[in-house]
């Protein structure tokens, strides 16, 4: 069988990071001792295709932007609410577990997700939120994930950013919109044109969050491309996160 990329022709959505201008925000000066590992760096679907946060100076660029030290769990990363929701489950073990260590006691808690990873890190809120005492997510970036109405956000972070760009086909098609698309053969230089299904929901902005897009080149033989180029580029973190970013990460209130 032929193997297909599938690219968006004709879906475009406009938004703006406008909300970043009312945030208050002050820069951090890295410690001197990181402490713990309070930042979770969680991937997304198809690990073995090289979308871990596997870049070692965007991984010194997170660790000197909060002043703490990053883990990366790993689950299973197969797309689906069941694979989605198991992941999640796994990791918040991982975090109550952390959480309970004396020398963790007051340290934020800091949750990036890349793509599904963010739906992961819904799941993860939720779970934490209903632990007695609830464990509080002081701030959640999700980059590059689908916005399905089968992962919601059913708890209170101190900090909520998600981040997109107009581009990026996966997005949409993981979270099951309806669009047009364009299939494209390589073997027989062919196109054909489809439907992907649909939810009724936006399948980019999250309601509640700093919604913050990205400019992006198109890439219409690269369709991966056009979803995995910005969650470890520390120009676009610096540029179109950190503004946004709270720093020192809120408390709950």
């Amino acid at each position: 069988m032929a193997k297909i990329n599938r690219i968006v022709r004709r879906f475009f959505v406009v938004a703006s990071s406008e909300g970043c201008k009312d945030v208050q925000s002050a820069v951090v000066e890295v410690q001197a001792e990181i402490r713990g590992a309070p930042i979770w760096l969680v991937h997304g679907v198809f690990k073995s295709i090289g979308i871990h946060w596997n870049d070692a100076s965007f991984r010194t660029y997170i660790r000197e932007l909060f002043g703490y030290d990053y883990y990366t769990p790993r689950w299973n990363s197969i797309p689906g609410q069941f694979f989605i929701s198991q992941g999640a489950r796994a990791i918040a073990q991982q975090i109550k577990q952390w959480r309970i260590r004396p020398e963790n006691q007051g340290v934020p808690l800091i949750l990036i997700g890349y793509s599904h990873g963010g739906n992961v890190n819904k799941e993860i809120v939720n779970i934490l939120a209903r632990e007695d005492p609830p464990i509080f997510v002081n701030t959640l970036i999700n980059i590059g994930t689908p916005i399905r109405p089968d992962f919601t956000l059913n708890a209170r972070v101190g900090q909520h950013i998600n981040v997109f760009n107009a581009r990026d086909a996966i997005q949409v098609i993981g979270s099951g919109h309806t669009i047009t698309v364009e299939a494209f053969d390589p073997d027989t230089g062919t196109d054909e044109t489809m439907q992907i299904r649909t939810f009724s929901i936006d399948p980019r902005n999250f309601e509640g969050a700093i919604n913050i897009i990205v400019p992006s080149d198109y890439h219409p033989r690269r369709v991966l491309r056009n979803h995995d180029f910005m969650h470890a580029d520390r120009e676009i973190w610096h540029t179109r996160i950190r503004p946004c970013l709270i720093l020192p990460p809120p408390t709950q209130r």
